[in-house]
């Protein structure tokens, strides 16, 4: 008796590792472990990555994967689908359903390269990186006038981080 619960056991265990998937064959251009990617850096924003459904799975003009995923509650249930980006060059999703998901390899909206930039300028913020530094230079240039802009540079001031003296 012990041994098939044991075994009823590593087969949930098994189907909950490999339950997210890509709903629409959207995932075809991309690498096999693209839905792991999307589920490893949505572990900590959500109860149960692992139920993740994919849909309308693309990258955009500036490396950025975007997708659409349908999550899990806590009572088990599927809240919707939402918007999903990872942003290039590390495992960081950003999940806002106030942020529109193109559909196609069109280059992001303002509002959306306005959310990653936030990302770019917390993550400066947190940690004075010369690559954080760079991306927030490069956000700041593209925004300035703009209210994210002088958001930013009074923040990057109060931190008092080089870039402070450059963006006035």
């Amino acid at each position: 008796m012990r041994s098939i619960i044991f075994a009823a056991f590593l087969a949930a265990l098994a189907s909950r590792a490999h339950a997210a998937e890509i709903m629409d064959g959207s995932g075809a251009g991309f690498d096999r472990d693209i839905a792991d990617k999307i589920v490893g850096a949505l572990a900590t924003q959500t109860n149960d990555p692992y139920s993740a459904q994919i849909i309308k799975l693309h990258r955009a003009q500036s490396g950025t994967l975007c997708a659409f995923v349908n999550l899990k509650n806590l009572t088990g249930g599927y809240t919707g689908f939402q918007p999903v980006f990872l942003l290039p060059g590390n495992d960081t999703a950003l999940l806002d359903d106030k942020i529109e998901c193109n559909t196609g390899n069109d280059p992001l909206t303002r509002r959306e390269r306005t959310a990653i930039c936030d990302i770019n300028l917390n993550r400066y913020i947190d940690s004075a990186g010369a690559e954080q530094e760079s991306e927030t230079r490069a956000c700041l240039s593209e925004f300035q006038g703009h209210l994210f802009y002088f958001r930013a540079v009074n923040r990057i001031a109060k931190a008092n981080l080089p870039l402070a003296k450059e963006f006035k």
